[in-house]
């Protein structure tokens, strides 16, 4: 049994077309296909660990982590450049200080964060939601528990005309990217066979008819290299970073009770609270931080800061920390 493995959210919007993929390669080729799918991308990276598929049908994130276990691309949907559209719904305020706004967990997508800012939107006022899947933002929308969605504006068409009566595209690109047909570099005879198969599927009607069923008229070469989806993928990464940060940082900002430093040997950081407690009223960036401390215990405290500097983890208790 030759399996394939079809991308997450193909297979929630529309299983049977596969099915029928999946039918075709058994005539043409010979042998039985079955089709294998996830509900999320976390199922399907967890469990591209572990399994080994003959052909797959991929995003292209999850297409990098093939080509990195000797997958090889034999090619694409013709006409099916990955097109991303932010929607939201058509009562969306446009000057609120806060944005809510829900993804899928692939790495390209992050990359495309960057997008709303050239629509006004400032990405420090802005929270980012996970969701496990398209369906899954699209719910979230329409009941108010985001603000905005991202999804691909093939599954945008896809939505019913009671849902899109409520729904905006507020904005929409193309990546310059697809999903890639992957197979096993260790089997050339299989490769070559199964590449030959889809790409003359468009020269007879049951081939033509279900490619027109996935929204194109033929598959054709990839075009471009990997490495380019891996620098794609880690710039997406450094956003999603960037966010993270930024959100740990602006709630340390927000707390009134406890003081908060970061340091070596001099301050990198410090919250209102640790000014308020110091003679430091001003900006207290640069500041030797034994400085910080009552002047009877800065020498002795000096020491354990080295140590911490170097890695060590202690605990150290004040009853006060000036005089």
């Amino acid at each position: 049994m030759r399996l394939i493995n079809i991308c997450f959210h193909h297979t929630t919007e529309d299983i049977t077309v596969w099915h029928d993929f999946a039918k075709y390669l058994s005539e043409k080729l010979n042998e039985e296909f079955s089709v294998v799918s996830y509900k999320s991308l976390r199922e399907e990276q967890e469990a591209l660990l572990n399994e080994e598929y003959d052909l797959a049908f991929q995003n292209p994130e999850t297409a990098q982590l093939l080509f990195s276990k000797g997958y090889k691309p034999i090619g694409r949907l013709n006409e099916q450049w990955d097109t991303v559209c932010y929607f939201s719904k058509k009562d969306l305020v446009r000057d609120k200080n806060f944005y809510r706004v829900g993804i899928v967990p692939l790495r390209v997508i992050y990359s495309t964060l960057i997008e709303l800012e050239q629509i006004g939107f400032n990405i420090n006022q802005i929270d980012f939601m996970i969701y496990k899947n398209l369906e899954d933002i699209k719910s979230a929308v329409i009941s108010g528990e985001i603000d905005i969605g991202i999804t691909r504006k093939d599954s945008y068409i896809k939505f019913s005309e009671e849902e899109k009566s409520q729904l905006q595209i507020i904005y929409e690109f193309g990546m310059g990217i697809f999903h890639s047909f992957m197979a096993k570099e260790s089997d050339p005879e299989f490769l070559e066979k199964t590449k030959n198969v889809l790409h003359t599927m468009h020269l007879n009607d049951s081939g033509l008819s279900i490619l027109k069923r996935l929204g194109s008229d033929k598959v054709v070469d990839i075009g471009y290299e990997f490495g380019f989806l891996e620098r794609l993928n880690s710039l997406g990464n450094k956003i999603f970073e960037y966010r993270d940060y930024k959100s740990i940082f602006n709630a340390v900002e927000k707390v009134t009770n406890v003081g908060i430093v970061i340091f070596r040997e001099k301050v990198e950081y410090a919250n209102d609270y640790v000014k308020n407690i110091t003679e430091y009223f001003e900006d207290l960036i640069g500041v030797d931080v034994v400085k910080l401390l009552a002047p009877s215990q800065r020498e002795e405290s000096r020491e354990f800061i080295r140590r911490c500097i170097e890695g060590e983890f202690f605990d150290i208790k004040y009853d006060s920390l000036t005089k």
